[in-house]
């Protein structure tokens, strides 16, 4: 019979958490974190399985992939992607219970539960997309195998919660401490240190059947190639605290107000309730202590979890790299309201408050307890209800509605958006569109560097996709951008969330005075061109433009060639330039505007470059002082290269093969063979999947509209072979 209403009063808890959670799930769109969380589980899924393509996290993997199992099963959608983070704080509820039930009673676990579930911070993160929510859950799980001893599970979930969140670094000091006390509790002297070792080693298969792969995921496929790691060895060696952002002062009143957000109670209630609970059960020890009698295994894994928690605020307040929000003191949580609901039941049963434990005194308890629950729940209800207006009012509502009147826009030719902190959201709802996008305040906070790249690319589309609350950057936009730029709305969405822009080139009539140039191409023209190349290249040689008939095609062509080319930001130097284009018919004014000829009309446009060993072995010695001498070879498909140099004082001989792919929007450098002083090093090349060595972002030349069609290694020359189709007036 107990069973029975265990289960039910724990169904009914559970059953409130869900309304509580389903009553804001997926009302916001996708947005910032949890839209790129997404993206990456969205790529797993429509398979890029080893997130080899444009991967920039610097979390493990292991969440997307579940994100991306969901998608599998369920379809991609927004509540798909939420669903992970739904079902851990469902989950979580009834840990918490199980938690609070073995560590004093059931009555503290169904307390805890209650609490948990209704609980905002919990509520907002199971219906939100961030990996906090199912972190936890495998915390809180793991946390209860091992005080049930089960030390392979305790090692398989810690390393699960490895794979998702570096954050169980923080949870090592608890992990350890318990295990000294579970241990030291049921044994003593030696035996127990041989027991300590005994259940490290039963959780070594479990954590390690986890982590491996996440180290090799790590190592060798991510983009961001060891970057959790080196994240991982400076938050144990300190050297993290070199980027510590904002003040301890100002994080303290951070933590005050999100510690309110995550309850639903002021952090006054809180914090005196954890201290009180601090206290209460270092009480217990001592009195236990000076009766000689034995401690009870619950209490000191209590006061172990208090002082863990006195711990992680230390952390959070002078160790932590940045504080940014509520879910920063999430992992807290739910070890805050587990000892506060047992130091509330502690509380109802002690003799300390001169309660005498009649009918009397239970009936007025329980009618304080029942008040205090009916104030939390309502204090909840009405937190959770805020959070559902604001997120229905949010201004990034309506995403979906304004990305169906984008998409057209992104279809035809060069495309590129200007955002600020939409780029997440463009990337997940976007996906697969074959545009570029950019923060428009990047690198110096006044728009400069937009100006900067609308001056290069003549021939590309650029927008401007604003949300709600950066509707005043309109203004200093447009002073910034004029008068070459202006800045035109195309549309907004229906709750005027978000607007649309399209960036037009002004061309004033006057342009013309300050250089005359003919309607046709001609000699004016060459000599034009030429002056600006000398300008843009002042190393390049041998620069000639020169024009012929071709009489099978019955179309004049120019042609320009060029040695010791600076390219892509002068990062490769080609040997030879060689660009030809079939008919071209120049547009006046565009080309005196970008200084550079624009072409309203060309039967095709192509470009070759070519790379000789001579001109590679002197851009790398220019380059890079510690290389002495360098050879290239260019054989059939590949380059070998073959490099002397010292690294402080250990001299260095590197021979090794490279093949060059083109893909879609780089080229790959792929290594065939690699020795390091005579030492075959090429399994350990082959192991990294993802861009040993950076790939070449060589793939579009926007001043001619270009696209790379090919790229050839052979005769002692890499050859690369870019192509513009036929262009018509507009």
């Amino acid at each position: 019979m107990a069973n029975k209403s265990t289960v039910l009063w724990l169904s009914g808890i559970m059953v409130l958490g869900a309304i509580f959670r389903l009553s804001i799930f997926n009302l916001e769109p996708l947005f910032m974190d949890s839209a790129y969380y997404a993206s990456l589980g969205r790529a797993i899924a429509e398979g890029d399985y080893l997130l080899q393509v444009n991967h920039m996290s610097d979390k493990p993997p292991l969440f997307f992939y579940i994100q991306a199992l969901c998608f599998e099963l369920f379809g991609v959608s927004e509540s798909v992607a939420v669903l992970p983070s739904f079902l851990g704080g469902m989950i979580s509820i009834g840990i918490i219970y199980l938690l609070g039930r073995d560590l004093k009673n059931p009555v503290a676990g169904f307390l805890a539960a209650f609490l948990y579930a209704i609980s905002p911070g919990s509520v907002w993160l199971s219906a939100w997309g961030l990996i906090d929510s199912l972190f936890m859950t495998v915390i809180l799980l793991s946390f209860w195998t091992l005080i049930h001893r089960r030390f392979y599970w305790t090692g398989f979930l810690i390393g699960i919660a490895f794979g998702m969140k570096q954050t169980i670094l923080s949870f090592g000091p608890l992990y350890f401490l318990c295990l000294l006390i579970i241990e030291f509790h049921h044994h003593s002297g030696k035996q127990a240190l041989n027991s300590i070792s005994k259940s490290v080693f039963k959780m070594m298969p479990g954590f390690f059947s986890v982590f491996l792969p996440v180290l090799y995921w790590s190592m060798f496929l991510t983009s961001e190639r060891m970057k959790l790691f080196k994240y991982v060895l400076d938050f144990i060696s300190g050297t993290d605290n070199t980027d510590f952002m904002g003040a301890p002062i100002g994080r303290l009143s951070s933590i005050q107000s999100d510690l309110g957000e995550v309850f639903g109670l002021s952090w006054h209630w809180i914090i005196g309730l954890w201290v009180l609970s601090l206290f209460f059960f270092l009480g217990k020890l001592y009195s236990k202590w000076q009766t000689q009698k034995p401690f009870e295994l619950s209490v000191k894994l209590l006061l172990c979890i208090n002082i863990f928690i006195l711990f992680f605020f230390y952390l959070l307040i002078f160790v932590a790299r940045k504080y940014i929000g509520f879910w920063y003191v999430f992992p807290i949580f739910p070890f805050l309201i587990l000892t506060g609901s047992i130091t509330l039941i502690e509380l109802i049963n002690t003799r300390y408050l001169n309660w005498n434990r009649n009918t009397r005194g239970k009936i007025i308890i329980s009618i304080l307890g029942a008040v205090t629950l009916i104030g939390a729940f309502s204090s909840a209800t009405a937190r959770v209800s805020q959070i559902g207006e604001n997120l229905r009012n949010s201004p990034i509502q309506g995403a979906q509605e304004i990305i169906k009147e984008i998409k057209p826009y992104l279809q035809n030719g060069n495309n590129f958006i200007f955002e600020e902190t939409l780029g997440w959201m463009l990337h997940y709802y976007l996906f697969g569109e074959k545009y570029r996008n950019l923060h428009y305040d990047f690198g110096d906070q006044n728009m400069q560097n937009m100006k900067n790249i609308l001056l290069q690319e003549p021939y590309t589309n650029f927008y401007v996709l604003l949300y709600r609350p950066r509707y005043g950057d309109i203004v200093p936009m447009n002073q910034i951008l004029s008068p070459e730029y202006r800045v035109e709305e195309i549309f907004r969405n229906k709750r005027d969330n978000f607007r649309f822009f399209k960036i037009f080139s002004i061309f004033p009539v006057s342009l013309n005075n300050t250089q005359k140039l003919p309607e046709e191409w001609g000699k004016e023209w060459e000599t034009w061109w030429y002056n600006i190349l000398f300008k843009k290249w002042p190393e390049a040689k041998n620069i000639e433009i020169s024009r012929h008939w071709n009489e099978t095609a019955k179309e004049f062509e120019v042609k320009l060639v060029a040695e010791q080319v600076p390219f892509n930001k002068k990062d490769l130097v080609v040997s030879k330039m060689q660009i030809s284009i079939k008919s071209p018919k120049p547009s006046i004014a565009p080309s005196i505007f970008y200084n550079w000829p624009i072409f309203q009309e060309h039967q095709g446009i192509s470009m070759q470059l070519l790379i000789n060993g001579e001109t590679m072995e002197k851009s790398i010695l220019d380059k890079f002082k510690q290389v002495n001498k360098i050879q290239f070879r260019t054989e059939q498909s590949f380059t070998n290269i073959h490099a002397f140099g010292k690294m402080d004082s250990t001299s260095l001989e590197i021979e090794t093969d490279v093949q060059l792919k083109l893909e879609s929007e780089l080229v790959r450098v792929e290594i065939q063979r690699f020795l390091l002083n005579s030492w075959d090093l090429t399994w350990l090349t082959n192991l990294f999947k993802n861009h040993p060595i950076p790939p070449l972002k060589i793939n579009a030349y926007p001043s001619l509209e270009l696209r790379l069609a090919n790229i050839k290694q052979q005769n002692g020359l890499i050859t690369i072979d870019y192509n513009a189709p036929e262009r018509l007036s507009q």
